[in-house]
């Protein structure tokens, strides 16, 4: 057997996220049948960076891997990004390596398609405005994901270096008929969307509960290990809490340190987002009610992604093929 490689370029030239966002809501879909391993974490503390591993198996699709992912904030300064990720995918009979791809990439797009699949279930079917926080590669694919799933007319645009979120504004105003603003601070962002997606690595609240119009949905992508947090506890208060992964939310999520402070219950996270999907449970219940999508980011996702990208670079003849047994 041979094994196949993808790099970066075959990956991107490989999936849309039009197609990333059908893969991830197909995978939540068989969220129930999936079998996934607990997200392990390696500390450098020394050089302030980690490494995490997990892994997810969906039986329909018959797809199975593993991604293993490095964080650290000093990267950029090295010409290397913050994420960097390899994700390996297994032929379930023989536990056979089937491709081994760049998951740097997936870990963009599926970023982006979850949040779309979250917002395309939650937000108000009449939205027409989004805010950005966080301007990076999570940021950006969010807002892509995004306009594929709205008619968005007007987005905003926060970052701490404006010149993260000038690259994104003109890049999106070059793709799509929107009025795209770079905002001076996070209040203005956010105070006049209809959906608010936020990618900040944060420890304390970043989006304040006062800031925040009836209607709104929320986003929260940025926290991924316990102790961060993105959004005042306040909102998680006011809206329907509905999390990627119900054990995984509560451990490293954004609602981790409203739980361990008691401010909110277990009880309170309403739904996982695949049981709102399957029509197990309802999502927003009318234009006023505020909605949070809790999104630590699963295996399921990446799996789903990849083995999208691995039939589709088959079909295209894409990658090197390489053996591990000869």
């Amino acid at each position: 057997m041979e094994t196949l490689f993808l790099s970066r370029h075959d990956v991107e030239s490989t999936i849309t996220m039009r197609d990333a966002i059908k893969a991830v809501e197909s995978g939540f879909r068989e969220k129930e049948n999936v079998e996934k391993s607990v997200k392990a974490w390696l500390f450098f503390k020394k050089q302030g960076g980690d490494l995490a591993l997990w892994s997810a198996y969906i039986p329909k699709l018959g797809a199975a891997g593993m991604k293993a992912i490095g964080y650290n904030t000093k990267n950029p300064s090295k010409g290397i990004p913050t994420i960097t990720a390899i994700i390996t995918l297994y032929d379930p009979d023989t536990s056979y390596p089937l491709a081994i791809m760049d998951g740097t990439s997936i870990t963009r797009i599926r970023t982006g398609a979850a949040g779309a699949v979250a917002s395309k279930y939650l937000a108000r079917k009449d939205s027409e405005t989004a805010a950005i926080i966080g301007a990076g590669a999570q940021g950006s694919s969010l807002l892509e994901g995004l306009f594929e799933t709205f008619p968005l007319k007007k987005a905003w645009i926060y970052d701490i270096q404006k010149d993260q979120s000038d690259i994104l504004a003109k890049t999106i105003e070059n793709k799509h008929d929107a009025n795209v603003i770079v905002a001076r601070s996070v209040q203005e962002a956010v105070k006049q969307a209809d959906i608010i997606s936020s990618a900040v690595p944060s420890h304390e609240p970043v989006i304040m509960n006062d800031w925040i119009k009836s209607g709104t949905h929320l986003n929260a992508i940025g926290a991924d290990e316990p102790g961060k947090q993105e959004l005042d506890p306040e909102i998680l208060r006011r809206a329907l809490i509905v999390v990627d992964d119900k054990s995984e939310s509560i451990r490293r999520g954004e609602t981790n340190v409203a739980l361990s402070k008691g401010i909110i219950k277990e009880s309170d996270l309403y739904a996982e987002l695949s049981e709102i999907i399957l029509g197990k449970k309802k999502g927003r219940e009318n234009d006023s009610q505020i909605t949070v999508f809790d999104a630590t980011g699963i295996a399921l996702e990446d799996v789903a992604t990849a083995w999208e990208v691995y039939n589709r670079a088959k079909n295209k003849g894409l990658g090197e093929y390489r053996s591990f047994v000869t």
